[in-house]
């Protein structure tokens, strides 16, 4: 009795072995060409030029390179993608997808599609438009161990605030939301050569419709009121000092009177000093009052500055408004779904700004050598 249990349990795991797990695709990571990046520009002979960043591992070492290839879909140019000695194209750790300003229109659908289609796309991977040849940004030499995309990736994450940094599923989702804008950053070479990203771009079918640069990231920021900390400098007639500005709190109110749309802000920010360039007494309460009512002006007029020129110039509704009034009342923005554009760009804006100093540091009085006594 106890030989046939033995009989039918051994029975009972022979079965059972076609149904586990194996590895008989895996590689081992030698024979690997790991993509961090790629790439889009426009073909010199077919409608794409994609360029992938490889990274490689020999003998504990690792090295980057690029490979080209084109097609009339970026699927195409991937496929054709050819790697040195033979190693096999590994897609699943693309960082990055950059798109040249001038390929976005056609090829902005077609990274999407690779990236929401093909097993090996990630929808995770960065999205990014570059000013002048995208293929330029992997011709810098990285630090031995990295590669540039890697780079790329690790600055957007760490950056100063969320704007900075967009993923190809954040991408989808803004252009099937409803009333939003999709936008994307721009990455550009610096001076030395290193890769930054200093401005975005808004999109109107798939078109660069507009960029938006410096201190206007941090309007747009407030706008979208997304809660990041960005810095602002403020010039006037005894120099400049720069503070670090966090939104404490943030109100968006609208209302449809007349025929037109009333967009209303109310915002609370914290203020950090953490730069000045003239003497101030943090211990002075009408110096902290001054400071504070100064930088609500500077921040009320570049929102206003930044609103209108979104209805006048882009004609966009940058900051998704109106998802909020589709939110809030479905009924009344179906009513005016065709005509929205034209209720935005006639809109009325209004904002209401208030600033508390924060923080002063000790003394917030310029230190210069020798100051505190000569040396004997």
């Amino acid at each position: 009795m106890r030989r046939l249990h033995r009989g039918a349990l051994l029975l009972a795991l022979a079965l059972l072995l076609p149904l586990l797990g194996g590895c008989l695709d895996s590689h081992e990571i030698e024979t690997l060409a790991i993509v961090s990046g790629l790439a889009v520009d426009r073909g010199e002979e077919k409608t794409f030029r994609v360029t992938a960043e490889l990274i490689s591992s020999k003998n504990e070492q690792t090295s980057s390179l690029s490979v080209s290839a084109e097609g009339d879909t970026v699927y195409d140019c991937i496929r054709s993608l050819v790697s040195p000695a033979g190693k096999t194209l590994y897609l699943s750790h693309c960082k990055v997808g950059i798109l040249s300003l001038d390929a976005a229109e056609e090829g902005l659908p077609s990274l999407v599609d690779w990236a929401n289609r093909d097993t090996e796309g990630r929808l995770t991977m960065s999205l990014l438009l570059a000013e002048g040849r995208a293929a330029d940004l992997f011709a810098e030499q990285p630090e031995a161990g990295t590669a540039v995309a890697f780079n790329i990736a690790d600055s957007l994450n760490t950056g100063p605030s969320s704007v900075a940094n967009l993923s190809i599923h954040n991408f989808i989702d803004l252009g099937v939301d409803v009333g939003k804008t999709p936008y994307a950053p721009v990455i550009s070479l610096s001076e030395d050569g290193a890769p930054e990203v200093k401005k975005l771009s808004f999109l109107k079918e798939n078109v660069p419709a507009g960029l938006l640069s410096g201190e206007e990231l941090l309007y747009f920021s407030l706008l979208r009121r997304d809660g990041g900390r960005r810095t602002l400098t403020v010039k006037n007639d005894r120099g400049a000092y720069t503070v670090e500005l966090k939104p404490e709190r943030s109100d968006f109110q609208f209302s449809h009177e007349d025929g037109g749309l009333q967009f209303r802000f109310d915002y609370q920010l914290g203020a950090e000093l953490v730069d000045i360039s003239y003497p101030f007494d943090p211990h002075d309460e009408d110096a902290v009052a001054r400071m504070e009512v100064e930088i609500e002006c500077v921040v009320k007029n570049g929102l206003k500055a930044l609103a209108a020129r979104s209805q006048s110039e882009f004609q966009l509704d940058i900051a998704g408004l109106g998802s909020v009034i589709y939110r809030k009342e479905p009924a009344f923005f179906e009513s005016v779904r065709e005509r929205y554009s034209e209720l935005y760009r006639n809109a009325a804006f209004s904002f209401d700004t208030r600033v508390t100093l924060r923080g002063t540091g000790v003394s917030g009085v310029t230190v210069f050598a020798g100051e505190r006594g000569e040396a004997n």
